[in-house]
C-alpha cells in the first residue's frame, strides 16, 4: 500500500481526484462567463430554498398561535358555561314509540353534564294523552300534558307531540335531536344567569308523611317570576307488555313524580309539595326548582339538591 501511494501514479490518488471533480459544483469547471452564470443559479436556488423554508416556518408559527387562541378561547367558553344554567324538559311517554331515543338523549345530556361540572338540569314529563293506545305510563300525569299545551299556546301554536325538548323555556325541537339539543344548550348555558336561586329540603320524618318541606331564596329578580319545584327520581327499567312499545323495556332519567309552581310574594320563603303514593323515598330523590317568567316563560334561575 505504502508503495502504491508514493509511486509515480498511485491509483488511489487518481480515484480520489476523479471524486472530488464529480462532486463539486458544477459551474467549477466552466469558463468565467458560464461559471457565473452557474453559480448565480445555485445561489439563485439557495435563496428560493431559504424562502420556502422561512415560509414553512411563518406558516407554522400562525398556526400554532391560532391554535394557542382557539385554546384559549375554549377555555374561557367552557369557564362560562361554567356558570351558566340550561333547564331541559323532554315531554315523553312509554306509549310513544318515538320517545325511547329521547329518553336515551335526555340520559346522555346528563351524564355529559355531570362529567364536565355544567348545571343543565334535565326533566322528564311524562304526558297522559298516549295512555289510551293500550298502555298505561306508570309516571304519565294530566299536570304535565296541561304544562306541555300551556307552552303550545304560549308560542301562538296548537302542536303538541312527543318526544318534545325545551330548554330555559324558550327554545323548543324534537326531543331526539342530539344535535340541536347540543346547540340550544351549549347557548343556553352561555348566557349569563339573572338571578340565584337557594334550596333546601328536609326529608319526611316518616313513610307515611307524603309531604315535603322546601325552603328557597333568590337573589335578582322576583316580580313576574314564579318558582317551579320538581320532585325527580331515575327509576328502574320498565317492562311494558303493550302499546307502541310492546316488549321493550324503558329506561328513563330525572323522571318528575311531583311538581307545583309557586308565585313567591317574597324573595325568601317555604313551602311544601304534596308526594304520589307511590314514590318510593328509598330511591335517590332530587329536588329541582327554577325561577321561570309568567309570560315569556324564559327560565333564568335554577338550583337541585339531594335528599340526605
Amino acid at each position: 500500500m505504502l508503495r502504491s501511494i508514493h509511486g509515480s501514479t498511485p491509483t488511489l490518488l487518481i480515484a480520489l481526484s476523479c471524486q472530488v471533480l464529480i462532486t463539486a459544483p458544477a459551474y467549477a469547471q466552466s469558463g468565467s462567463r458560464g461559471g457565473s452564470s452557474a453559480a448565480a443559479a445555485y445561489y439563485q436556488q439557495l435563496a428560493q430554498q431559504q424562502a420556502i423554508q422561512q415560509r414553512q416556518a411563518q406558516a407554522a408559527a400562525l398556526a400554532a398561535r391560532q391554535a394557542a387562541a382557539r385554546k384559549e378561547a375554549e377555555q374561557k367558553d367552557a369557564a362560562q358555561q361554567r356558570k351558566g344554567i340550561a333547564v331541559v324538559e323532554l315531554f315523553t311517554s312509554q306509549g310513544c314509540s318515538s320517545c325511547p331515543p329521547a329518553d336515551a338523549a335526555l340520559k346522555q345530556i346528563d351524564e355529559v353534564a355531570e362529567k364536565r361540572g355544567l348545571k343543565v338540569y334535565a326533566l322528564s314529563f311524562h304526558v297522559d294523552y298516549w295512555d289510551r293506545l293500550g298502555w298505561k305510563d306508570p309516571y304519565s300525569q294530566k299536570d304535565f300534558s296541561t304544562r306541555q299545551s300551556t307552552y303550545a299556546a304560549k308560542k301562538d301554536t296548537n302542536q303538541i307531540y312527543t318526544p318534545q325538548m325545551i330548554v330555559n323555556g324558550t327554545r323548543e325541537f324534537l326531543g331526539s335531536d342530539k344535535k340541536k339539543a347540543h346547540e340550544n344548550i351549549t347557548q343556553a348555558l352561555r348566557a349569563r344567569p339573572r338571578a340565584s336561586l337557594a334550596l333546601e329540603a328536609s326529608r319526611p320524618s316518616s313513610e307515611k308523611e307524603r309531604k315535603l318541606r322546601l325552603q328557597y331564596s333568590i337573589e335578582g329578580v322576583v316580580d313576574d317570576y314564579a318558582i317551579n319545584f320538581a320532585v325527580i327520581q331515575t327509576p328502574q327499567s320498565t317492562d311494558v307488555p303493550r302499546g307502541e312499545n310492546a316488549g321493550q323495556s324503558l329506561s328513563h332519567v330525572n323522571v318528575v313524580r311531583a311538581f307545583k309552581v309557586l308565585v313567591p310574594e317574597d324573595s325568601k320563603g317555604s313551602t311544601e309539595i304534596e308526594l304520589p303514593e307511590d314514590l318510593d323515598l328509598k330511591l335517590d330523590t332530587e329536588v329541582v326548582a327554577y325561577l321561570q317568567h309568567k309570560e315569556s316563560f324564559s327560565i333564568v334561575a335554577a338550583n337541585a339538591t339531594k335528599l340526605r
